[in-house]
């Protein structure tokens, strides 16, 4: 007797949980990549780099469905950019820079400007690799992206890069992102 009122329940719990899932107004996950472009000093010895980020915020990625309320939430954010070091030539000498990868892990804010497009300023550690060297650093980044499709974005972004006793390193880029 009980097993027959098991499987309807069961049934009636799982139909329920698509439904709520389905009222949810956006995506939590937003994965993007693209490309970086160095800029400045960075840009003399390094070549257009690229990178993959993958961002988690609750309800706030791809065209949404209703506004968010508020307008503001928080953000997580990681990532890793790879830049290829260039070549040149030194007093007759040919020399090649290093490779330049980074790997961060930034958190932040997200505002919504429309349902479809967002902003984020985000910011914290980051690990940097350079010519056999690991070295801390700390980043920010003002990523923006707007949605032509319901999981498909595209946007701009701009990074910088501060290591102790070096200048800082700036990128900005473009990228393609898809929510889910």
């Amino acid at each position: 007797m009980k097993s027959k009122f098991i499987i309807p329940v069961l049934i009636l719990f799982f139909i329920s949980f698509e439904i709520v899932q389905a009222q949810q107004p956006g995506k939590s996950r937003n994965l993007a990549a693209g490309v970086a472009i160095p800029a400045g000093n960075f840009s003399e010895t390094h070549l257009i780099g690229a990178e993959v980020m993958i961002d988690y915020s609750p309800n706030r990625f791809g065209k949404l469905l209703r506004f968010p309320d508020p307008s503001i939430g928080f953000v997580l954010s990681g990532g890793i950019s790879y830049f290829a070091g260039k070549k040149e030539t030194v007093s007759t000498y040919p020399y090649r820079y290093g490779n330049y990868a980074i790997l961060r892990v930034y958190g932040g804010a997200i505002l919504h400007l429309a349902k479809n497009w967002n902003t984020r300023l985000v910011a914290g550690p980051a690990i940097s690799y350079y010519g056999n060297n690991i070295r801390f650093n700390l980043g920010a980044e003002l990523q923006s992206t707007w949605y032509w499709k319901q999981q498909w974005g595209v946007g701009p972004t701009l990074g910088i890069l501060k290591e102790n006793g070096a200048d800082p390193l700036l990128m900005s880029g473009i990228r393609i992102a898809y929510a889910f």
